[in-house]
């Protein structure tokens, strides 16, 4: 019967079954677990996290007390605080001064190297041999250009 299923499908809809943000949130517990866990085991380059601030922020995650976590560690209690405001500021701080940097754009030193070697003649002084018209060497000329300009220079331009 029809209305049996109109039926069934409402109350799973009043249930919350087929909504998106519940069903986000429990896979990325089950799968990703938490943000915090993510920091603390996270292999990227970005993260230069000590193996003792790793520690230390999972204890702070776990709302232990700075005696109790000065007494784990065999600190002082000055030094579980003082720790505690460092992360507080570079959390500002990284706040503060977030720039987006696409993934794509990334050079590494050898490619940098070889797009140099490929693209310019010299580089005292900078002679430009040939140019490519694609993003990433775009910044990688710019930035090469802008470091050998000095005020007050005259630029010598080559068709």
């Amino acid at each position: 019967d029809i209305s049996n299923i109109v039926t069934s499908w409402k109350n799973k809809l009043k249930l919350g079954c087929f909504m998106a943000e519940p069903a986000v949130m429990k896979h990325i517990k089950q799968i990703h677990s938490s943000n915090l866990t993510q920091l603390l085991y996270s292999e990227s380059k970005y993260n230069t996290l000590t193996q003792n601030q790793r520690e230390l922020l999972a204890m702070f995650y776990s709302k232990i007390s700075d005696k109790d976590m000065a007494k784990k560690l065999n600190v002082t209690e000055g030094t579980i605080r003082r720790q505690r405001f460092t992360f507080r500021e570079k959390a500002k701080q990284a706040h503060n001064n977030t720039i987006y940097v696409d993934d794509r754009y990334l050079i590494t030193a050898e490619e940098k190297q070889h797009i140099i070697e490929t693209f310019f003649s010299s580089t005292h002084p900078l002679v430009l041999k040939s140019f490519r018209q694609t993003k990433r060497k775009k910044l990688l000329f710019s930035g090469k250009l802008q470091s050998n300009l000095n005020m007050g220079k005259n630029i010598a331009s080559v068709k």
